[in-house]
């Protein structure tokens, strides 16, 4: 009969060099994609039906369906941060919230999003994130 032999430790280094050389090219691939296309293709794998307003998805922050709201509301695009920006100056906003609205005006990369952070920081030593 015929028995597999083990590799050598010279082969095995040569078979995880060669996957090491192909592996950025694969891991790559995805990020070649512009955003907008990235976020219409996130929109097409999403349940068909009506899609919640941005303050249902806004309210939607603190409860289970956070993720799932957090992501619509990334898709939305800009048209989010004027409802963002409020919600994020709210002295009774909830911290978890908060942040998770700081995560989200991150990636829209908008400057109207810089006077506002500044007046979190700055002025509001009552808001829960500056506890």
């Amino acid at each position: 009969m015929f028995a597999p032999q083990p590799c050598s430790p010279f082969v095995a280094f040569l078979l995880l060099w060669a996957g090491s050389l192909l592996y950025p090219c694969l891991a790559l691939a995805q990020h070649q994609l512009d955003p907008e296309t990235w976020i219409e293709m996130r929109k097409m794998f999403r349940q068909a039906g009506p899609e919640p307003s941005i303050a249902e998805d806004l309210a939607a922050l603190s409860g289970a369906q956070a993720r799932k709201a957090a992501a619509r509301l990334l898709d939305r695009g800009l048209e989010v941060l004027p409802a963002a920006h409020a919600a994020l100056l709210n002295s009774e906003q909830d911290p978890r919230v908060a942040v998770t609205l700081l995560a989200l005006i991150g990636p829209l990369g908008d400057r109207s999003s810089v006077p506002v952070l500044l007046e979190l920081l700055g002025q509001q030593a009552a808001h829960p994130l500056r506890r």
